[in-house]
């Protein structure tokens, strides 16, 4: 049985055995992570709409660059229950681990979506359908924003 989050406007499901964090909110910005119990997450971030979706990723990008050495950055697109996003797919090694990420960003009702998520490369081919499906649970069950 999968969990649901309800909250700050959004609404999805999730594993229930993955961790919820909701750290403290900025006035304007909804940050929501969910870790996995083998250290990966999904996150989404719901921010004003005058924040430029390429702004964010960007901003992410830039984030995971001060902290990892070579970076691989591709620039993909992707779609969530019919909400177009665009964004990057990005690999890194931690330690002795390649890690892969995704980043996609879009404008949806009035607002600027941000979502993230990354996994040590086993772990994220094994759940990178449940961090879809996760996502895509959100823009399909999506309350006021």
């Amino acid at each position: 049985m999968p969990a649901i989050y309800e909250n700050h406007g959004l609404h999805f499901a999730y594993p229930e055995n993955w961790q919820l964090m909701e750290p403290e909110q900025d006035p304007g910005l909804v940050d929501v992570t969910l870790q996995t119990p083998n250290g990966g997450f999904w996150s989404v971030q719901l921010m004003p709409s005058e924040v430029l979706p390429e702004e964010c990723i960007e901003q992410i990008f830039e984030g995971l660059e001060a902290e990892y050495e070579d970076l691989e950055r591709e620039s993909a697109s992707c779609e969530f229950a019919g909400v177009a996003c665009s964004g990057y797919e990005v690999r890194f090694f931690c330690l002795d681990m390649l890690v892969e990420v995704r980043v996609w960003a879009c404008k949806h009702a009035g607002r600027t979506f941000v979502c993230h998520y990354q996994a040590e490369q086993s772990e994220f081919l094994e759940i990178e359908p449940v961090f879809r499906a996760i996502a895509t649970s959100l823009f399909q069950g999506q309350i006021e924003v």
